[in-house]
């Protein structure tokens, strides 16, 4: 049965209910008085067992850099947000952490790394999802001419296991035989930036 993970705390605030979240439950989320809040009040389960919206977060302001929240199926260790006060995450057991597991507060009032969310192993992205990351990579193999290696979303494979990839080109008239070529061309490049250093046995 396809979950979401449930919110440990909500720091100075609350949520109700509490308990186990299928596909299509809600949970809202209030915050004490004196606090502002962020993120979504108000989530949703969503069918690849992911919540709608953004963390909610209670933050009275008094940091450098705003209260970095606790996502659903999250602990936090860390209560500074200033400057080089770092935060740490670790999801309980049964979930896998993605994101940065330790998040140090800049200069610039942003938290290094990226958010962490909590999933359960049988978890996926919706096609709109994977979309997205697609669409940022294949945005970075455009831009020749800023070559930067850039930090974006790892999927780990356990020995022996198999990672499916596929890619739907559209081969009608419309789009030309030169500009298919140009489309060949990014996947074969996509492809090999998913491979390079990262997998033994990758296709060619």
């Amino acid at each position: 049965v396809i979950r979401c993970p449930p919110p440990n705390i909500l720091e100075n605030g609350e949520f109700y209910p509490r308990g186990h979240f299928p596909v299509g439950s809600n949970i809202t989320f209030m915050c004490n008085d004196g606090y502002t809040p962020r993120g979504s009040l108000v989530r949703t389960c969503k069918k690849n067992g992911k919540w709608s919206g953004q963390t909610a977060i209670c933050d009275d302001g008094a940091g450098h850099c705003p209260d970095p929240g606790v996502p659903p199926g999250a602990t936090k260790t860390g209560v500074r947000y200033d400057v080089d006060e770092s935060v740490s995450y670790r999801c309980v057991t049964g979930l896998t952490l993605i994101g940065s597991s330790k998040r140090t507060c800049l200069e610039s009032r942003r938290w290094s790394g990226t958010e962490v969310t909590c999933q359960y192993p049988y978890t996926f992205d919706l096609p709109e999802e994977a979309g997205e990351h697609f669409a940022g990579s294949l945005s970075g193999i455009l831009e020749t001419s800023v070559k930067q290696r850039g930090a974006g979303r790892t999927v780990k494979i356990r020995k022996g296991g198999i990672l499916n990839v596929y890619f739907l080109l559209d081969a009608s008239k419309s789009v030309g035989e030169d500009t298919f070529e140009d489309f060949k061309k990014c996947v074969v490049t996509l492809v090999s930036k998913v491979c390079d250093g990262h997998i033994n046995d990758c296709p060619q």
